[in-house]
C-alpha cells in the first residue's frame, strides 16, 4: 500500500524530472538557433546588384575613423556612442604595428594598445568595423609581416563577421598605388596571406586614391575602393573605381575633409 508521503514524494520527482526536461529542450533549442544563425551570418558583396550583402539582406555602412591606440581606453566607449548617435553603424581603425611591437618579438596589448577590448566594445555599441592591419612596406619585410600576422590575427580572428562578431571589412594595403614601386606581386602574396586568416568571414578590400595610376596595383579578390577629399567631383572620382570595380557598391573608403597637412620643410 502507497503511503500519504511516498506517493507526494513521488508527485515531486516526477514534477523535477518534468521541470528539467522542459528546461533542458528550451536550452538545447535556443543552442540549435544560435548555431544556424552563426552558420548563416555572411558578409558579401552583390556584383550585379551593386551592393553590400549582410545575411542576404541589402546592405549599406556609414563609417567614421576611430583609432584605438590614439585615444585612452576609458574614452573609448565615449567615443563609440558619440559615433552612433552621429547616425554611424560602422567604424574605421588602423592596426598600428610599431605600437603592438615594441621591440621586435615583444607584443603588447595593454592600455591603449589592448584591441581585443576594443572590438569587444564595438559589439556592445552595435558597430561594424573596418579593419586596416596593413602594412605599408616593401617586400623585404614579408618574413616580419608573416610574423606579425601569426601573433594578431589569433587574438582577433574570433571578431571576424562570420564568427558572430563586427568585423565586416579586412584592408590590404593601404594607397599601395601611391608607392611609384608598387608591385602587384607583393599584393597577391599579402592577400593570399590574409586570407589564411579571414577566410570567408569577412571581405577583402584596398584603398586607393581615385585616379587610374593609384589603382594599378589592385589584385583580383580584393575589392577595389577609393578615397578621395571633399574638394574632388564625386562622379568623377567613382568612375576611376569602376575601371578597377566595374560592378559592385561605389565606396569611398577615406572621406578626407580637410587637405594633408605636413610637417615644416616637408613637401
Amino acid at each position: 500500500m502507497w503511503l500519504p508521503h511516498t506517493r507526494r514524494t513521488l508527485f515531486k520527482l516526477v514534477c523535477c524530472l518534468q521541470t528539467f526536461l522542459i528546461i533542458f529542450v528550451l536550452l538545447t533549442k535556443d543552442k540549435i538557433s544560435q548555431r544556424r544563425a552563426r552558420m548563416s551570418r555572411t558578409f558579401a558583396i552583390d556584383l550585379a546588384g551593386d551592393t553590400f550583402r549582410l545575411n542576404e539582406d541589402p546592405f549599406q555602412f556609414v563609417s567614421g575613423s576611430f583609432h584605438y591606440f590614439r585615444a585612452p581606453p576609458g574614452r573609448w566607449c565615449w567615443i563609440m556612442r558619440a559615433m552612433r548617435a552621429a547616425g554611424l553603424n560602422a567604424l574605421s581603425t588602423y592596426v598600428e604595428w610599431r605600437s603592438h611591437e615594441v621591440h621586435p618579438g615583444h607584443y603588447h596589448y595593454d592600455g591603449h594598445r589592448d584591441i581585443e577590448h576594443f572590438l569587444q566594445l564595438a559589439v556592445e555599441e552595435d558597430l561594424y568595423i573596418l579593419l586596416r592591419p596593413g602594412p605599408f612596406n616593401h617586400p623585404v619585410y614579408q618574413r616580419y609581416v608573416t610574423r606579425w600576422f601569426q601573433e594578431l590575427f589569433p587574438r582577433i580572428q574570433k571578431y571576424l563577421y562570420g564568427n558572430d562578431r563586427p568585423i565586416i571589412l579586412v584592408q590590404v594595403e593601404n594607397e599601395y598605388g601611391s608607392d611609384a614601386e608598387c608591385d602587384p606581386a607583393h599584393a597577391v602574396w599579402l592577400r593570399d596571406l590574409l586570407r589564411t586568416y579571414v577566410q570567408d568571414k569577412a571581405v577583402l578590400y584596398s584603398t586607393d586614391g581615385a585616379f587610374d595610376a593609384y589603382l594599378r596595383c589592385t589584385v583580383d579578390g580584393v575589392y577595389s575602393t577609393v578615397d578621395f577629399t571633399v574638394f574632388k567631383d564625386v562622379n568623377v572620382s567613382f568612375q576611376a573605381q569602376r575601371t578597377r570595380a566595374p560592378q559592385g557598391p561605389l565606396v569611398n573608403a577615406e572621406f578626407e575633409f580637410f587637405p594633408m597637412l605636413l610637417w615644416a620643410g616637408m613637401s
